[in-house]
């Protein structure tokens, strides 16, 4: 190795020779050396992981932990067996892990036959996106305990689910009659709950219904819906959510003998209610008032009452023999509560009370126990409860329908026993999810995560936007990012491996110079709800990431900082989405080319948009959305250029001569113009000659008359178009497009693109 002879000295031509020969050499040794450094770090790893602990958990370890993991996610079975050999094992023989199961798309209904296979005599939770899945269930409806599905199908023909035991409908839209819900289809059906409305009125036939004995039920109008009466002898549990305007007081009462636990929400800002409940042997009354609606007792016979829950602080001396309550309150009004209490003669037989506060709250020290309510317990609970009150639908129904996946669920876990906690240590991935409120510590949040995460990247949500800069010294390894309003001050501030990121805050301003790769290096995913301004005179923006996906807004004429968006990222998007909430005029056309550009999506929010003054330049389009959000015609094409595209998904009836190589066409349509296509795409020699898929959305009058696919189906010449599907939407489209978002992980952060 040549030396360097007098480092004081200028370099001669053959010194300059020799140091260049030795900066080389030195180079290859400190690559040589730097590759050494990994395949031993890589070794280091193995020989860990070999070695550590959770390898050897015996099956009475890991077999309860797998079943948590089903429970907080239902494909954790299918990720666990991919582990090794031994997991695969333990979770195949772990029947209690493979009860849940959610079906979003047509395709995933055979994973029914898997898991009910799995799950062997242990009946399943199923989740449906879809109500025309129902009939697809049908070949799985005796191991099947619990559905959860957006609506029903207009006709549930005969179909039976024999050891179903609780139905949720969740759409509130949906419209239920008594014959969808009856014994013969639901023989063992206990609870039933209706997001939307039961439309059968009190006058209609009796219908032989299941011998359901809780039911959750929504009031939008005075209308009295028939289930009560039916059921009003069997309830033991009865819920109503109270959402509609001003109801008119018409004195509808109904008797309710065996009702133990009533729940009643108010929504409605009205004094008057429409329904009576005599309800003589009540036990747990809760009742929930929403914001600006009057905090009285909608239940005014609570003699019998011994659980509560309530949010009224001066209506509880109407509670003469509550044995436990439970206050949900804002923190401040604690101490009002607490002097309201030391009336012995408020609440007289109260043995335990709870408040559930918005923010954490020092509780009153044992001086006050002691001096004022000796025998009471007194227990503090931030946002949710910790007490199951008896005949409550928490105490006792499926998991998967009333408790939310917590983002805390591993300190949870960790609690339990020293196994378990173990366990969960030894799984960093359960320890990437983060939402941080406010008062939250943010510094021991993130040392913990980032300890337990190991080399796991972190999705990392914010409630308050001040928090960023604490967050910026513990930006290693945050993936995913959703904050209401971006603003960094500090120009050190950098999130390296951020590659998703949400801003929230509807109409929230921001300038394109704001989001640069000093701060967001790796950046390819960003969704925006604010405003992009228009740029400051003289203030050139420079350094935006390439980004991959972009979902933005247009709110109002006049600020184009969107174009600039667009502009500045033009040759690395694959994915745009624009919300149009207002019409754009500019001085003269606009062209932008997106070579890359793979799938573009408009959703239309105002009437008045008539066009896009902005022609892109697609030539790699294969998805196309355009969708609107009010009840307006079709106002254009906002993007002319379909030549290339393969898939389509609208709300009005195109060109189809504009789309020479479409594959899959999804349209939401009245009844009539749905009948016009099926007639077009389906005549010898149409525009469409590559078209494979097609799937149709009713509305209007159509709804109301169940058999109208056989006569849309009746236009359609199989003969001709022997490699046609035409599927019927409902709820959810079937096949989704490709390059959209698809669902959002952690905190409601964008995170996996189809």
């Amino acid at each position: 190795m040549w030396t360097l002879p007098d480092i004081d000295a200028l370099p001669t031509e053959s010194d300059l020779i020799h140091a260049r020969r030795a900066i080389s050499a030195l180079e290859e040794e400190l690559n040589l050396a730097e590759l050494r450094v990994e395949r031993l770090k890589q070794e280091l790893k193995t020989l860990r992981i070999w070695i550590t602990p959770v390898r050897r958990l015996p099956f009475d370890i890991l077999s309860p932990i797998f079943t948590l993991c089903g429970e907080m996610d239902w494909r954790s079975p299918l990720f666990i067996s991919a582990v090794c050999r031994a997991w695969r094992e333990t979770v195949m023989n772990t029947p209690e892990a493979w009860f849940l199961v959610q079906v979003k798309r047509q395709q995933n209904i055979n994973l029914f036959g898997i898991y009910a296979t799995r799950c062997r005599q242990h009946l399943l939770h199923a989740t449906l996106q879809v109500a025309s899945q129902i009939p697809e269930l049908a070949p799985y409806a005796h191991g099947i305990q619990c559905i959860q599905v957006p609506d029903l199908p207009a006709s549930m023909e005969d179909l039976c689910f024999p050891y179903l035991k609780s139905l949720r409908i969740s759409s509130e839209t949906s419209k239920i009659r008594l014959t969808q819900i009856a014994a013969t289809h639901f023989p063992s059906m206990r609870h039933l709950e209706v997001a939307g409305t039961v439309i059968d009125p009190w006058d209609a036939p009796p219908v032989d219904l299941p011998p359901i004995d809780s039911l959750t039920l929504a009031f939008r109008s005075s209308h009295q819906p028939r289930i009560l009466r039916d059921l009003c002898k069997k309830l033991v549990f009865l819920a109503i959510y109270f959402t509609g305007g001003l109801y008119s007081h018409a004195g509808f009462q109904v008797h309710l003998p065996k009702v133990r636990c009533l729940k009643l929400v108010r929504y409605t800002t009205g004094v008057f209610l429409p329904i009576t409940l005599v309800t003589p042997v009540l036990e747990t009354y809760i009742q929930h008032n929403s914001f600006r609606t009057p905090g009285s007792l909608i239940h005014r016979k609570v003699d019998t009452i011994t659980h509560l829950r309530f949010g009224d602080i001066s209506s509880l001396g109407a509670f003469p023999i509550v044995r436990v309550l439970q206050i949900s309150i804002p923190a401040y009004e604690v101490p009002r509560a607490l002097r309201k209490l030391e009336d012995h003669n408020v609440l007289p037989n109260l043995e335990t009370i709870e408040f559930i506060v918005d923010s954490s709250y020092d509780a009153p020290t044992d001086d006050w126990i002691k001096q004022h309510r000796p025998k009471l317990n007194l227990i503090f609970s931030e946002q949710r409860s910790t007490i199951a009150l008896p005949g409550t639908i928490e105490s006792w129904a499926p998991w998967p329908y009333y408790r939310d996946v917590d983002w805390k669920s591993p300190f949870t876990i960790s609690a339990v026993c020293r196994n378990w906690r173990d366990g969960i240590l030894g799984i960093p991935e359960v320890w990437t999810f983060i939402e941080i409120g406010y008062g939250d510590s943010i510094e021991w949040i993130m040392d913990l995560y980032h300890k337990r995460s190991g080399q796991c990247p972190l999705h990392v949500g914010l409630d308050d936007s001040e928090l960023l800069e604490q967050l910026a010294r513990y930006a290693h390894r945050i993936q995913c990012l959703s904050v209401p309003i971006w603003q960094i001050d500090h120009t050190d501030s950098v999130f390296p491996d951020v590659t998703s990121l949400r801003i929230t805050q509807y109409y929230s301003p921001m300038q394109l110079p704001q989001i640069t790769t000093a701060h967001l290096p790796a950046l390819r995913q960003l969704y925006f709800t604010g405003i992009f301004e228009n740029p400051l005179p003289g203030r050139v923006a420079t350094g935006f990431p390439p980004l991959h996906t972009l979902i933005l807004s247009v709110y109002r004429d006049g600020e184009l900082g969107w174009l600039d968006v667009i502009r500045s990222c033009k040759d690395s998007l694959v994915s745009l989405e624009i919300s149009m909430h207002d019409s754009v005029s500019l001085d003269e056309p606009v062209t932008i080319a997106l070579n890359s550009l793979q799938c573009l999506n408009f959703t239309i929010f105002r009437s008045s948009i008539d066009g896009l003054p902005v022609k892109f330049l697609t030539p790699e389009l294969k998805t196309y959305i355009q969708m609107s959000q009010v009840s307006v015609n079709f106002c254009g094409l906002l993007h002319k250029d379909l030549k290339s595209v393969t898939h389509m998904v609208a709300d009005f009836i195109p060109d189809f001569s504009d789309l020479p190589v479409v594959e899959t066409l999804q349209l939401s349509l009245s009844f009539d113009r749905c009948v016009k296509v099926v007639r077009t795409l389906t005549r010898a020699g149409h525009d469409c000659p590559e078209l494979k898929f097609l799937e149709l959305a009713f509305f209007g009058k159509a709804r109301r008359y169940p058999p109208f696919e056989p006569i849309v189906l009746r236009q359609w010449d199989r003969e001709i178009s022997p490699n046609l599907s035409i599927q019927f939407y409902d709820g959810n489209w079937i096949r989704e497009p490709q390059g959209v978002i698809e669902e959002s992980c952690g905190a409601d952060k964008p995170c996996n693109v189809r």
